[in-house]
């Protein structure tokens, strides 16, 4: 059997331009409650401790997706920033909380620059007062980490923090998620 040789007729290798959100807010939540969650989660069966992203204790992927404790304040930042999800997503209610989980950064840990893709939006919850920030890449942007400071973004904006190395100092707590698009049009 011959082969052909292929004949690239095309190859373009470039970057455009892309569409994000990016939304920052001020919950009221009841942070020592998700902070003892927090921890009965990084000490169970099926946690993520240094097995990700987050380079510290971690709860399993799916630890807070039936949390009211949690699951209402999300409730509220999504209702009332739903117009903003469609106008930029173009996703219409058509999304699932597929992923909740949460984390404790201590001294020296932090977490890997990464996206959230495939997930559409992605958010963090911060649940104490500390000076370790997240940074997105791509914007320019951070987020500072008090109890109920929350970020919602397109879920491709790479992020991270650096080590924080002052070993007198409260490790951070904090929720992160994801929703998913649902097979459905707008």
């Amino acid at each position: 059997m011959l082969r052909r040789p292929v004949k690239i007729t095309k190859e373009i290798v470039s970057e455009i331009p892309r569409r994000y959100f990016f939304v920052t807010a001020n919950l009221e939540v009841d942070a020592q409650s998700l902070i003892q969650q927090i921890e009965k989660g990084i000490n169970e069966e099926g946690n993520k401790n240094y097995k990700s992203n987050v380079f510290a204790k971690m709860t399993g992927w799916k630890y807070f997706l039936n949390s009211k404790e949690f699951l209402m304040p999300l409730l509220h930042i999504l209702n009332k920033y739903d117009e903003l999800a469609v106008k930029h997503t173009g996703f219409k209610r058509y999304y699932n909380l597929s992923h909740a989980w949460g984390y404790k950064e201590g001294t020296s840990e932090y977490t890997f620059r990464h996206d959230h893709e495939p997930a559409v939006i992605s958010g963090a919850l911060f649940l104490n007062k500390h000076p370790q920030q997240l940074y997105f890449h791509q914007i320019d942007q951070t987020v500072d980490c008090f109890p109920g400071s929350f970020v919602l973004f397109s879920s491709f904006l790479e992020h991270n923090s650096l080590p924080f190395r002052n070993i007198h100092a409260e490790p951070r707590y904090g929720i992160s998620f994801n929703l998913t698009q649902r097979n459905a049009e707008v």
